[in-house]
């Protein structure tokens, strides 16, 4: 027979903590106005903690009359007693306590070599409180290049800022991020950004870390106003992308305003590898950034504002498969219904000919035949000269989507209102929404709401100049 009374050896450690009977050891923590003198046994936290086992050996312990006295100036008085109750208990509460509170006890728990804490603590931080790491990206990924035992915390972050630079970019503290760990970002090859928005933000950082050039305009910088901020850029621009930039946006983004920033080799080398078909530049510019998406519709800012709307948020780590190209593989229908019809979670992007117009929508289904039959009437421009049977796929959870001009961070959604015509799901269509919303056959596209809440484009029947599928991978 044998019997258990952990429960009271807990209570009596914890009575221990709170009194004074016998304490050997004084620990100072906290500085300035936080300054707090707690006392403990040296011999519980030897045995419980390896970095106290050391810490407060012989060879290293100061004693002053007989009290061993220990200095941890770093870390807060609040954040010593919840490690001191956990080395006598073996308990600790952390969903009470403040998100800056469970860094500073993530910091403090690597330190002192406590892995069940630091591990329990991290996995709190990124399942519950997500939100708030998002919102504090700049100071996490500071301290995440910082300390090499933050693996799921550095993870999160990586990916949070892949799937959506501008959590960082365009974060209030983004200047003070420093400049060795804004290097290794603009490194990374999956950034979900257009190289000349990257240009933007980078330069956005070299203006705030740049005190001389506050509240200044390009036409009030001197010449030794662009020296200062050439220096503030010169190890950042080996790793600007600008070959992956389209000519224009690297004249009216780039060199004509910005000119004085790039050397003469590098302008000419970027004109020529816009110029002169396979051209190979005398340097070796970083690799093309693949981002989320292989499209020539749309870019990785489209598709994370598209996955942000499917799953309501971009912090999980996810990717576009490309399953079909109409330029590429041909505008019959029938080729679309053999690449995709077994595939769901799919997107679809078009660009409307003769303008900079996108348009397109998600469906959760597949694209087989749907067991919803209607028999249509000509009634509209979106009904005549195509099939009048129709099969339909139910679904509440498609939507449709379109970005007015090219526009990146905004745009504009329909969601289903008939759900039992969400899909239109018929041999001799392409991918297609609704009774009339979103119709495309060959080249020809047509939208008319009827199925979904409002209009996104133009009504009557319209080209196409290419259209695209792809499978959402999460």
């Amino acid at each position: 027979m044998s019997f258990n009374y952990s429960a009271e050896l807990v209570n009596d450690l914890e009575a221990l903590l709170c009194s004074s009977d016998e304490y050997d050891l004084i620990i100072r923590c906290g500085e300035n106005d936080e300054v707090e003198e707690i006392g403990a046994h040296s011999f519980l936290l030897r045995a419980r903690c390896a970095y106290f086992r050391t810490a407060l050996s012989k060879k290293w312990q100061e004693r002053e009359n007989g009290i061993i006295k220990f200095s941890k100036p770093n870390i807060a008085p609040r954040i010593i007693k919840i490690i001191l109750r956990y080395l006598y208990t073996g308990l600790f509460r952390i969903d009470t306590l403040p998100c800056e509170d469970l860094l500073k006890l993530l910091i403090a728990s690597d330190e002192l070599c406590l892995s069940t804490l630091f591990n329990e603590t991290e996995s709190y931080l990124i399942d519950k409180r997500h939100e708030w790491l998002l919102q504090n990206l700049v100071t996490l990924v500071q301290c995440s290049y910082k300390f090499s035992a933050f693996d799921k915390l550095n993870s999160f972050i990586l990916e949070a800022f892949a799937n959506n630079p501008n959590v960082i970019f365009k974060s209030e503290n983004f200047h003070k991020l420093e400049e060795s760990i804004l290097i290794e970002l603009l490194k990374r090859d999956d950034l979900c950004m257009d190289e000349v928005d990257i240009w933007d933000c980078v330069l956005k950082w070299a203006f705030g870390r740049t005190e001389s050039l506050e509240g200044m305009t390009l036409q009030q910088l001197s010449n030794e106003h662009w020296t200062e901020l050439r220096k503030t850029l010169e190890n950042c621009l080996p790793w600007i992308r600008f070959h992956q930039m389209n000519p224009e946006e690297y004249f009216t983004r780039v060199r004509i305003p910005y000119k004085a920033l790039l050397s003469t080799e590098l302008d000419e080398e970027i004109l020529h590898y816009f110029h002169i078909p396979n051209f190979r530049p005398s340097f070796n510019p970083p690799p093309k950034r693949h981002g989320l998406i292989d499209s020539t519709i749309i870019g990785s800012r489209h598709a994370s504002l598209i996955y942000s709307t499917i799953i309501k948020s971009v912090d999980k780590s996810f990717k576009f498969k490309l399953l079909f190209r109409a330029s590429s593989h041909g505008f019959q229908p029938n080729v679309f219904h053999s690449r995709c019809d077994f595939a769901t979670r799919t997107i679809v992007v078009g660009k409307i000919a003769g303008s900079q117009d996108i348009i397109g929508g998600y469906n959760p289904v597949s694209w087989t035949q749907g067991t919803q039959m209607l028999f249509v009437t000509s009634c509209g421009p979106c009904d005549e000269q195509w099939p009048t049977v129709r099969y339909y796929r139910f679904t509440m959870d498609s939507f449709l989507f379109a970005f007015k001009d090219g526009e990146k961070d905004q745009y504009r959604i329909s969601r289903v209102t008939t759900a039992s015509h969400a899909i239109l799901c018929t041999p001799g269509y392409g991918p297609s929404f609704g009774e009339s919303d979103l119709i495309i056959t060959d080249r020809r596209g047509c939208c008319m709401p009827r199925s979904y809440e409002r209009l996104l484009t133009q009504t009557g029947v319209f080209a196409f100049e290419d259209y695209e599928v792809f499978e959402v991978i999460v």
